[in-house]
């Protein structure tokens, strides 16, 4: 059995997710620097995970094992 892990944001999250990666790279291109990206950082634990984009929190995220069975 192959399986994968699949991270899901709410569309809130994604909206801020955008947000925060458009206001980094548009202030490395103000600022003359080649724009160097956005980090999202997910934190599990027994009682659920939770997302971060480039140190700012996204609040918990949901995650499900996926795959097929063969």
């Amino acid at each position: 059995m192959s399986e994968k892990l699949a991270i899901r944001f709410s569309e809130e999250q994604t909206a801020m997710y955008l947000r925060l990666a458009a206001e980094k790279t548009e202030a490395e291109v103000q600022a003359d620097c080649e724009p160097s990206g956005s980090t999202i950082t997910i934190d599990v634990s027994p009682f659920g995970a939770e997302a971060y984009c480039n140190g700012k929190e996204l609040g918990d995220v949901t995650f499900e094992m996926v795959g097929s069975k063969g």
